[in-house]
């Protein structure tokens, strides 16, 4: 009824789940509903395309307005727009540090060794980014096993820091294998690979399934290098305006603070997106990889970001932002 007042159209007896695929899968498509009896007057309707016009321009004001200058305006208010809207595309690691290359993102998550690739296109936020003490990939293999040079090694991906990590603990060992970083502890099980090399939440899980340890990475890099290992962070397309990347950046260091400030938050969130639905590991894993580093990268964290480029003969001027 309330639809009716207000000559809003609406769906029913209709299944959707179709159409809310395509757009889950698609994104925004233009549309419009035919009406059987209606048929010879919406043959030739046409389509209004929005991204032939530029919407911002449209809602974006030109001028500065002032709202609760007196205690008597009676305005409230109840939102406020930085202008970004985000639309998400969820991928491996792996699968961001080659999509990186070609600059397929404005907004990246990338491994620091991938980033070596393509620092003239991107550039690190201050926010967002993974790095801490004794927290990196770890070498695992079944007890039975004895590894050689020849070893046959899965890896989470070449373009990885956990893969250049690998490099710098075992350069004779050379035979690697790109998997999935999730499949990783059962290509070890079932005799595909001699060893893994897992990153996230594996390194909570892998002792429950009968696998040991060969060396952490993480303790390697720190005891080498006494910085923090820096993992992945958060880039931005140089393409973008200056401050729009600010913008991006004010707004991930906000979620992080609210998160820490309320960390039951996102858990709804996260156990939509995670691979291992232990609650204990799930909390190990944020505990452990969201960290002061993540706020702010602070000098430390910069420095170890260079370390890394450095090793990897990279040159690195303004990189961050």
């Amino acid at each position: 009824q309330w639809l009716k007042e207000h000559n809003i159209p609406a769906l029913f007896g209709l299944d959707t789940r179709m159409l809310t695929k395509m757009l889950r899968d698609d994104g925004a498509k233009l549309a419009k509903i035919n009406f059987p009896e209606l048929k010879d007057e919406t043959a030739d309707c046409l389509f209004s395309d929005p991204n032939h016009r530029n919407l911002v321009a449209e809602v974006s004001t030109k001028e500065i307005k002032y709202f609760n200058q007196t205690a008597t305006s009676g305005l409230k208010i109840i939102a406020f727009d930085c202008g970004i809207k985000f639309n998400i595309h969820m991928h491996d690691v792996e699968r961001l540090n080659k999509l990186s290359l070609i600059q397929k993102y404005d907004i990246t998550k990338l491994s620091f060794n991938a980033y070596s690739e393509c620092l003239n296109n991107y550039i690190i936020l201050d926010s967002g980014s993974a790095l801490g003490q004794n927290c990196g990939p770890i070498l695992i293999k079944k007890p039975e096993t004895n590894l050689n040079k020849n070893s046959l090694i899965a890896i989470p991906g070449k373009l990885t820091t956990a893969n250049l990590l690998f490099q710098l603990a075992y350069p004779n060992m050379q035979n690697t294998k790109e998997i999935l970083f999730s499949k990783i502890e059962d290509e070890v099980l079932n005799n595909q690979v001699d060893a893994g090399l897992i990153i996230h939440e594996n390194r909570f899980t892998y002792e429950e399934k009968g696998l040991c340890k060969v060396k952490d990475l993480g303790d390697f890099w720190s005891s080498k290098y006494d910085l923090p290992i820096p993992l992945g962070g958060i880039m931005a397309s140089r393409r973008l305006d200056l401050d729009i990347q600010k913008k991006v950046n004010m707004l991930i260091k906000n979620s992080i603070e609210f998160a820490f400030a309320n960390p039951t938050s996102s858990l709804e969130y996260t156990y939509q997106h995670c691979q291992e639905m232990n609650k204990d590991v799930i909390d190990a894993h944020i505990k452990l990889y969201v960290n002061k580093y993540s706020l702010s990268l602070q000098e430390k964290g910069e420095k170890a970001i260079n370390k890394l480029l450095d090793i990897t003969s990279t040159n690195s001027p303004n990189i961050f932002l």
